[in-house]
């Protein structure tokens, strides 16, 4: 949850400065089009220590905003204590660029990725040792990174955020998605849970992972925590103590 928000009304053609619901009906290649113009392509410079952008859409100047600042500011703040929070990430959210965009994702060695962490102004030592706990099971130098930035870009922030909204007051809860039979645990593998759809062809395995998903969430939004699923134990996420 570092770096800045990425201005998509720049290019101006987008138009959602001001008006974020234009989003809902945008065509996600126009956006994708611009993405790509205003942030690197590269999802670990995109999000690595010095990242270019923040996936959210800023609403300070829209009625009930409740972004006013970053997200990790405005947890730290208490402004939304009151309210509680659910952070989540997929146990393998970088694969997604391994299976799909592994010609500019891959590193092709171990050791260019020591020099990514080492750009991070970790000292080369350290960088190395991070990178080799990393480096285990046979993994291809394209698995090493996509591992080490899964824990960085996705799961970090998630736990500072829980931790942040913890100490400021409010309850918090992690959540990690693990993949299914048809479904790795890449980006986005839960969207289809998360939305109340059902993904064409899917596995009984993902379909029993899916409906878990989508009642964690909704349990959650209804306060009802450790609700118990048969021969599952509960459903509820874990809590992050104040």
């Amino acid at each position: 949850m570092s770096g800045r928000p990425a201005q998509l009304d720049r290019p101006p053609e987008l138009g959602v400065a001001d008006n974020p619901e234009k989003l809902i009906d945008l065509d996600t290649a126009s956006l994708v089009a611009a993405l790509h113009k205003v942030t690197p392509t590269d999802l670990g410079v995109r999000g690595g220590m010095d990242s270019k952008s923040l996936g959210v859409v800023l609403d300070t100047r829209q009625p009930g905003a409740v972004l006013h600042a970053h997200p990790m500011d405005e947890l730290a703040s208490g402004a939304h204590r009151d309210v509680d929070v659910l952070l989540s990430m997929a146990s393998d959210d970088m694969g997604w660029w391994v299976a799909n965009d592994l010609d500019r994702f891959d590193p092709h060695t171990v050791g260019r990725i020591v020099d990514e962490v080492a750009g991070w102004r970790v000292p080369r030592s350290r960088a190395t040792k991070i990178v080799d706990a990393y480096d285990q099971g046979g993994r291809t130098p394209a698995a090493v990174r996509a591992a080490l930035l899964s824990d960085y870009i996705f799961g970090l922030p998630a736990a500072r955020g829980a931790l942040a909204h913890a100490a400021a007051g409010g309850n918090a809860h992690l959540l990690m998605i693990g993949p299914a039979e048809g479904a790795p645990a890449v980006h986005g593998t839960e969207m289809y849970a998360l939305v109340g759809q059902e993904k064409p062809g899917r596995s009984p395995e993902q379909a029993e992972r899916d409906t878990r998903i989508r009642d964690i969430v909704l349990d959650f939004a209804r306060n009802r925590y450790g609700v118990a699923v048969p021969g599952k134990g509960p459903t509820s996420p874990k809590p992050v103590r104040r």
